[in-house]
Parts: C-alpha cells; sequence; structure tokens
C-alpha cells in the first residue's frame, strides 16, 4: 500500500506546450497573459496584481504551526524559531505557551531554563515568568515584585489544533480575541485523523526559505524526477501536466487563496484509474497546502502540509495524510505491475550485493512512514538549497524563471518561452508572495524569503551564503529525529540492540577462548572443543552481520545520502 503523499501528488512532469495568447491593452503598458495557456475560459489578467493576491494582513499578523505537541516533553522548554524570531514554548501545567527566547534580565536564552511551579525559570539567575510574560519571582530582589512591568519578556498567543502549537507572530497584537477566534486551515478529514491518530503528524527542518517550500510544495510536475523510484514514481512517467484553475474562494478567514484543478487526473496521477476521479490542489494563504483527492466517488484522501518560515533561507514543513477511517488508498491493480516490478528488482539487488531491506509503507505516525516522507524531502533538499544559493549569487528572483508568466504577475518574466500550465501555482504563489512582503515589516519580509539584491544575516544575501555540506543539507537528526518522540525512541531501541550484540560477540570470543585452553590443557577432547568452536564461530558471525544492520538502521535516523544520478 502506497504512502499517500505519494498517492495524492505523483503526477507527471511539465511538456511544451502551445504559446500563451498574447493581447495588448489599450495604450501604453505590458501585455496580458491567460492564467494557464489550456484554459480557454479563464479571464485575462493584467501586470496588477488582482484582489485575491494581495495580503489580506502583514504576515506576522496569521498563525503559524511551530511544532508538533504529540511527544512534545511538557516538563522542559524547547526553543522554535518563527519569522526571523528566536521564540520558546512551554507548558504552565494547564497550556502551551510562548515567549521571546530572552530573559529580560540579561537576555540569557530561556529555552536554557526550567519549569518549575508554573513558571518559565531562566538558569542564569533565577527570574522566573509566569505564562502571561509577567516576571514572577527575582531571587536577588530584596522586595517582591521589584523589577515591576519592565521585567516582562514578549509572550506571543498560542493554541492547540490538529496536534500543532500555533503561534500568532506578533507579540505586540492587541486583538487577542479576535484573533483567536479566526479559523485555521483544517479539513474535517485532518481533524478526523488527529483524533484518531495523535501522532500522525511529520515534521521536518529544510535547509531552503519558505519562499522555496511554497514553491516546491505547490509544484506538482517535478515529482517523477525528483523522486524517481520512490513509491513508483518513475522518469519515464513525466508527461504534460494540465491544471486547470477553480473559481476563486470568496475572501473571508480560513478560505483558500487560490486552488487548480487536475484537467485528466487518471492520466497523470499513477494513484487513480476512474475517470470519475478528481484532484484539486489549494493554497491557504500564508502557511497551508493542501491536495484533495476523489479517487472515486464517495472516497477522499488529502495530503496536507503545513509552513513555517523560521529564518531566512530556512523553513519548516508538517505533514499530514488524511484520509476516512479504514479507507486508505489503495494502488490501483493497473499501477501494481511497476510497484511489483520495482521491489523484485530491489530484494534481487540486496540478495547479490546486501543491503538493509526496505521498510514498509506503515500507517501514518509509524516510523515506516517517517522513513517515506524523509525520502521525498531529501530528494528535494540538495537542489533547493543550491537554488536559492545562485539565485542570491547572482541576484535573481522569480521574475527571471524560464517560464510563461501566469496569475497575474506583477512584470513579465525577462525570459519568456513556450508555456506550461504547470508552473502556474508556483508564479501564483512567488506573486501573493511578494506582495505580502511589501506589506511586512522588513524584517519578517526577510524571514519569509528574499528578492533580488537582499542581504540575509550575517551579509549571507538571502540567508544561502554559507555552503553546506550534504551531511548538513541532508541531515535527519537534527532537522527530525530528536524532536520526534516515535524515532528517537526507535533509535535508541536499535542502538541498545546493537550494544547487546557486541556485548554477546565478546562472550563468543571469551568463550572460545576459554575451549581453547581447555582442549590445550587435557580438560577437552579435540572432538568436543572443534564442535564448540564451529558452534562459536558460527554465532559470531551472525552477530556481526546483526551488528551491521542495526547500524545501517541507526544511519537512517541519522543521515542518508541522496545521489539522483545513482536512482535507476
Amino acid at each position: 500500500m502506497l504512502h499517500a503523499f505519494l498517492a495524492a501528488c505523483a503526477f507527471r512532469s511539465p511538456g511544451v506546450r502551445p504559446p500563451a495568447t498574447l493581447t495588448s491593452r489599450s495604450g501604453a503598458g505590458p501585455p496580458t497573459v491567460r492564467m494557464f495557456a489550456a484554459d480557454a475560459s479563464a479571464a485575462e489578467v493584467s501586470s496588477d496584481a488582482p484582489a485575491q493576491l494581495r495580503p489580506q494582513h502583514e504576515l506576522a499578523k496569521a498563525w503559524w504551526p511551530v511544532i508538533l505537541t504529540h511527544g512534545l516533553d511538557r516538563s522542559r522548554p524547547h526553543p522554535v524559531q518563527l519569522l526571523g524570531q528566536s521564540l520558546v514554548v512551554w507548558h504552565d501545567g494547564a497550556a502551551w505557551r510562548c515567549f521571546a527566547d530572552a530573559c529580560a534580565h540579561r537576555f540569557a536564552p530561556l529555552s536554557e531554563g526550567r519549569v518549575e511551579g508554573g513558571c518559565l525559570q531562566c538558569s542564569y539567575h533565577g527570574w522566573s515568568f509566569d505564562g502571561g510574560g509577567g516576571c514572577a519571582r527575582v531571587p536577588q530582589a530584596q522586595q517582591p515584585h521589584a523589577a515591576g512591568e519592565r521585567a516582562r519578556v514578549g509572550a506571543f498567543q498560542t493554541r492547540e489544533e490538529a496536534g500543532m502549537l500555533w503561534v500568532w507572530g506578533d507579540a505586540a497584537s492587541t486583538a487577542a480575541e479576535a484573533e483567536a477566534a479566526l479559523p485555521l486551515p483544517l479539513s474535517p478529514l485532518l481533524r478526523q485523523l488527529c483524533e484518531r491518530s495523535p501522532a500522525a503528524g511529520f515534521q521536518r527542518d529544510l535547509p531552503y526559505g519558505y519562499e522555496l517550500l511554497g514553491e516546491n510544495l505547490l509544484d506538482v510536475s517535478h515529482l517523477p524526477f525528483s523522486h524517481h523510484g520512490v513509491g513508483g514514481l518513475a522518469r519515464e512517467a513525466g508527461g504534460s501536466l494540465e491544471l486547470r484553475p477553480l473559481p476563486p474562494s470568496p475572501p473571508a478567514p480560513g478560505a483558500a487563496r487560490f486552488s487548480a484543478a487536475v484537467l485528466q487526473p487518471a492520466r497523470d496521477d499513477p494513484m487513480v484509474d476512474s475517470a470519475a476521479a478528481s484532484v484539486n490542489i489549494s493554497f491557504f494563504a500564508p502557511q497551508h497546502v493542501r491536495y484533495e483527492r476523489r479517487p472515486r466517488p464517495g472516497a477522499a484522501a488529502n495530503v496536507e502540509l503545513f509552513l513555517c518560515p523560521t529564518a531566512q533561507g530556512r523553513s519548516r514543513v508538517f505533514l499530514f495524510n488524511a484520509f476516512a477511517a479504514g479507507a486508505r488508498p489503495a494502488v490501483p491493480a493497473s499501477r501494481m505491475a511497476r510497484l511489483l516490478l520495482s521491489k523484485a528488482v530491489g530484494a534481487v539487488r540486496r540478495l547479490l550485493v546486501g543491503g538493509p531491506p526496505p521498510r514498509s509503507f506503515g500507517a501514518p505516525g509509524t516510523v515506516a512512514d517517517h522513513m517515506l516522507s524523509h525520502l521525498i524531502f531529501d530528494g528535494d533538499g540538495i537542489f533547493l538549497h543550491y537554488q536559492g544559493q545562485r539565485m542570491a549569487e547572482r541576484g535573481l528572483s522569480f521574475r527571471d524563471y524560464f517560464t510563461p508568466t501566469s496569475a497575474g504577475a506583477l512584470t513579465l518574466p525577462r525570459h519568456f518561452t513556450s508555456p506550461t500550465s504547470a508552473d502556474a501555482l508556483v508564479l501564483r504563489f512567488r506573486t501573493w508572495l511578494s506582495s505580502a512582503r511589501r506589506g511586512s515589516d522588513p524584517a519578517v519580509a526577510a524571514a519569509a524569503g528574499s528578492e533580488a539584491g537582499e542581504t540575509g544575516e550575517a551579509g549571507e544575501r538571502g540567508g544561502y551564503g554559507r555552503s553546506l555540506e550534504r551531511a548538513q543539507l541532508l541531515d535527519r537528526y537534527d532537522s527530525h529525529t530528536r524532536h520526534c518522540a516515535v524515532c528517537s525512541a526507535e533509535l535508541d531501541r536499535v542502538r541498545a540492540a546493537a550494544k547487546l550484540c557486541k556485548r554477546l560477540g565478546e562472550a563468543c570470543i571469551a568463550l572460545a577462548g576459554g575451549v581453547l585452553a581447555a582442549a590445550l590443557g587435557g580438560a577437552a577432547s579435540p572432538r568436543v572443543a572443534g564442535s564448540a568452536l564451529a558452534g562459536g564461530a558460527l554465532a559470531l558471525w551472525r552477530l556481526e552481520r546483526a551488528q551491521a544492520q542495526l547500524h545501517r538502521e541507526a544511519a537512517a535516523f541519522i543521515f542518508v545520502d541522496y545521489v539522483h544520478a545513482d536512482r535507476d
């Protein structure tokens, strides 16, 4: 049974389509371009961004997911980042709280502190802060509350829904009740999934920014190429991909900013073989991308992805595969042959040259499920970071992409080529983000992505100035494992089993030495000694193989290289 992420997203790649229809507006000015060349009914859009692309609020004035709460230790604080701000989340016994990660005394990180008596205590001098950010205790003060209001720390609104802790990005907000009432972009399927499986989410930190993460999640055409060999995806399946824009939702909190439908899902989605199937892709500004698959009447399966801009050139992603209870999508019979052939070839290769067995596709929230999710993000991790780095080095922006303009881009790209509708959602997201950044504080705007010529922290252009080793770009331990209760527990188990194998092997060697000494001293017959030594050697060989296998399994939680040229 295939992972629902692949079930929802495995589409063909774009091909070359007929040129876009260009018309001139009356008077001077740039031409207009239809949103999708394949859709003759699509309204023409001008270089002025349409109303649905304009930001309804600043980027900071929104709810952002910052961390999964399942398995999160409530007895200690946890550092997080949001929009370039270092924050700390902690539990006061009643609810999760979020502060700026700097003590009001001398700005030491509160994430290195302790949770005591419903307060967050700074470990530098013991100053304690209550859930509202007020200073509850100053051990060095001669009188209680001597620090007064000046000792407050910045406190951010929080809410916990769908297994995620959400933070309102503006600590200076004065409309807490209205903001707390804003609906979050959570589908009924996702809410049902989280009620059944509280650990269903997957979280990973990525070495590229929010702007490239948003592009990537809305770009369905890259999947057969970037993720070749994962769950039946194949480069050979790449072909044309036609998208049709859906009518915009009325502007309202929680509504999709823009959506598109795959015109031929039975052709372009390898998990669908019904003419009645539908696949829609939506962006809910500013933090959610949703794939809605309806493989047949009455069946539903969503892939729900949530974005968190942690810092310039860095981001965090949350992945949920939501489907009705007992209705997880199966592989269509017409697509099963390729999957079985791929598994058979892999089994023969492992028999001949060795290697760990493949992990089965697991239920949401299992180790197997997380390992497959890693493969998806590993496939993009190398080149998305370097894409950002090369764009920053050369002073390029999304307006320089060699692709047609669409979705109301502010200006025509400098390079214009034959259009394909596959890039339309990418350009629409980037156009929306460009507009939203202009309405935001410069520091917040920088954390959500850079434009040509901008400089990030420490002079790093766009946050991509420092080259990273492959082990850093594809790191799994710091980006996921140590934050994940499921994977960290499994890693501990695997390491403990490896240590046990090592000790048993040492015991076998010691026993063999004793038997040999006994034989030489005449206390054991050569026949008995030979049998014992042969049995010990066999046991030692098996233990060493088991230990090597466990070491490979442990490495899967830390770093696995992903070389596209090697994926045949």
